[in-house]
């Protein structure tokens, strides 16, 4: 890393993580490469994040993950996605905020409710 505070690599961010945390986003990481085949890797808002090939700034970015000390997010870049699908995601046992979603290692994100972000994101952009 060129700043110790700034990741500027997906590898970079994981690199941060105890190794529960890594292994579940690099995990999740593969699952949404898996979705958006042609996307680009970026760090945006100090963390991983996928966006259009050539894309510049943070309207164009699908979906960004992070880690903390006890949970993990997905945060799809946009005020209005969490909430059209959060008594759903609610109702499966996950916290939501209006911006993202949070899980643990021990309970990851179900395939589900990663391709509905991804899916309404990616309407959202056009």
């Amino acid at each position: 890393m060129t700043d110790t505070t700034k990741p500027s690599t997906h590898e970079d961010y994981f690199a941060t993580l105890n190794h529960d945390m890594r292994a579940a986003l690099v995990e999740l990481a593969a699952r949404i490469d898996a979705r958006l085949p042609g996307y680009e890797h970026c760090v945006s808002y100090a963390m991983p994040a996928w966006r259009p090939k050539g894309a510049k700034g943070s309207k164009q970015i699908v979906v960004g993950v992070a880690g903390f000390t006890r949970q993990l997010g997905i945060y799809p870049y946009s005020g209005s996605i969490v909430p059209r699908i959060a008594a759903r995601v609610e109702a499966a046992g996950f916290r939501t905020t209006k911006s993202g979603i949070n899980f643990t290692p021990d309970n990851p994100l179900p395939d589900w409710v990663l391709d509905e972000i991804i899916a309404l994101r990616r309407a959202e952009i056009g």
